[in-house]
């Protein structure tokens, strides 16, 4: 078996990629998760889009296509993405900017 870094012939892995690091997720487990402050992701904001109806993958992709041409055209600007909290919890998804803190985005709808 070659290694990740495909010069050694074999590879021993370490204890802690062998063990169990997930333990078993049940309903309440993963409910627990989103109550209160719910669950916290880093990420970098492509943009904004109005979409005429909120289902379709085709919708989806064509609005994601639009984005990132957006965010070609920023970068060779010189322009970075913006990075973004996204707070996802039972009340809703929360959009915050790193830097400043301020809330720019709060959905309307109740997640359950």
């Amino acid at each position: 078996m070659k290694c990740f870094c495909g010069t050694h012939d074999t590879f021993i892995f370490p204890e802690f990629w062998t063990m169990n690091r997930n333990p078993e997720k049940t309903d309440e487990f993963l409910l627990a998760r989103f109550k209160g402050n719910g669950v916290r992701y880093k990420a970098k904001l492509i943009g904004v889009d109005d979409v005429p109806e909120a289902r379709g993958d085709k919708m989806s992709q064509d609005s994601m296509m639009k984005l990132k041409g957006k965010a070609v055209a920023a970068r060779s600007q010189g322009k970075h993405k913006q990075r973004v909290w996204v707070n996802i919890s039972l009340s809703g998804i929360t959009v915050t900017d790193e830097k400043t803190g301020v809330h720019f985005f709060h959905s309307l709808f109740l997640l359950y």
